[in-house]
């Protein structure tokens, strides 16, 4: 055991004091369990039983000499028992005692591990009552995506995971356009960092993309671009190919000109909330 890392009650079952400890307990039961069918006499399981003990320091002395475990425990319980230690260890070999032994470790820490679960389970269960309204991280690339997708009720086809999400966020637009079926007239880009948008702005944009026939249509807030954006399937391949550094910014820079900016008043479709300040403005205003 690592002693930075094990707690008190686990070191304990692993130290060399419990762990020979444990292996006494196997050789007195076997010797009572002999005596019982006639094989060992009864007065030497009774001293046995009543006198056996060990110093771990002697047996560790004992082991630098005879360069056998087993055989400096026997050795150093003899030494305490007395003449009727011939009877100790007897019929069994060094794997009946170790790997019994091991096993009764094993059940000892299975019940503490066991009984700590049952704990975890008990603290986890409350700190998610207590922070089930606290915001949490989501990315639309990146580790932090996955306790989301686990968590919503979606189907697996409805997630996509990007497994080339350290490319950066174009990444994840390619990766979901890979997924789309065929014969779509486009797709509706929702950034995670954007979640201030009401369903009445995304349907307006919609509208307005069957209406204007633009490859691009996104909502304008005060003069300001942003979010969600679509893009008509025309430009997909060039979503496909865009450059990894400069993200769709390359293909709407290269459709400028043919844009269609929906009015809005809704100031979520500007408001980036990875911006630290931003965030804490908004949080203030929903208290």
């Amino acid at each position: 055991m690592i002693a930075r890392y094990t707690r008190p009650e686990m070191a304990r079952i692993w130290s060399d004091e419990n762990r020979f400890r444990t292996w006494l307990a196997v050789e007195v039961a076997a010797t009572e369990t002999l005596a019982s069918a006639g094989i060992v006499p009864k007065e030497a399981a009774k001293a046995i039983h009543a006198r056996a003990d060990f110093s771990v320091d002697r047996i560790f002395q004992i082991e630098a000499e005879v360069k056998h475990d087993v055989i400096a425990f026997t050795t150093a319980v003899a030494e305490i028992v007395g003449p009727h230690a011939r009877w100790f260890h007897y019929g069994l070999t060094s794997n009946d005692v170790v790997d019994t032994a091991q096993a009764l470790l094993i059940q000892q820490a299975s019940v503490l591990i066991a009984s700590d679960l049952d704990r975890l389970a008990e603290v986890l269960e409350r700190r998610a009552w207590e922070f089930k309204d606290t915001p949490m991280i989501g990315r639309t690339h990146g580790i932090h995506a996955e306790p989301i997708a686990k968590a919503i009720d979606l189907s697996a086809g409805e997630v996509v995971i990007n497994a080339d999400w350290e490319k950066g966020q174009l990444s994840s637009i390619q990766a979901a356009l890979k997924s789309l079926p065929a014969g779509l007239d486009g797709m509706l880009l929702c950034l995670i960092d954007h979640p201030l948008i009401s369903g009445n702005l995304v349907g307006d944009l919609i509208a307005a993309f069957y209406s204007s026939n633009a490859p691009i249509v996104l909502p304008l807030f005060e003069g300001r671009r942003g979010h969600p954006v679509i893009f008509s399937a025309k430009l997909f391949p060039e979503l496909q190919a865009a450059p990894l550094d400069v993200g769709a910014r390359a293909v709407v820079w290269a459709h400028r000109s043919e844009i269609s900016e929906f009015p809005t008043n809704e100031e979520g479709c500007v408001l980036n909330l990875n911006d630290p300040e931003t965030f804490a403005r908004v949080t203030r205003s929903a208290e």
